[in-house]
């Protein structure tokens, strides 16, 4: 059930950064729309600048995950901080240091209150929250279901 309503939450997200500024009509939709080299691009930019740190020793991919059809301007930036967030999760999931595993769970966190979070991510039952507390009493399930279905860029990129 957690898991669907990610899912959802991510769809809803990639459906309002193509449709943001609708109400000032349809020039405005389709600024927010760009094609795959501007994809590409902006990634590029964000990852260059990306104001998050990612874990001692990793570094963001060259290129975003290919899209296809109507890409939504934030979705550069949202494969950047997917990629970080799911960085943070490996982190949490696969080391043992509690300092280690701490600053992984203070970046996790934070995810919702980043700068594309704050922008994109609704999470109004706060799953991503009851989430990081059931990992932080041992109870990993869920966070690992997150990292299984919403990290392949992380895995098939440079992350594990």
């Amino acid at each position: 059930m957690r898991l669907r309503f990610f899912i959802s939450v991510v769809a809803t997200a990639t459906i309002a950064m193509a449709t943001t500024g609708c109400a000032q009509g349809e020039a405005a939709e389709i600024a927010n729309i760009v094609d795959s080299d501007t994809y590409v691009e902006l990634y590029q930019e964000t990852v260059v600048s990306f104001p998050e740190h990612l874990p001692d020793g990793m570094t963001f991919p060259d290129t975003p995950p290919p899209m296809e059809g109507e890409i939504g301007r934030g979705n550069a930036a949202g494969a950047a901080y997917f990629y970080w967030v799911c960085a943070w999760e490996d982190i949490y999931l696969t080391k043992t240091d509690s300092s280690t595993r701490q600053t992984a769970m203070d970046a996790m966190r934070k995810f919702p209150q980043t700068e594309w979070g704050s922008r994109y991510y609704d999470d109004p039952d706060n799953v991503w929250g009851a989430t990081l507390d059931a990992a932080e009493l041992g109870d990993l399930t869920e966070l690992r279901a997150f990292h299984e279905s919403d990290c392949s860029f992380y895995r098939t990129g440079d992350g594990a």
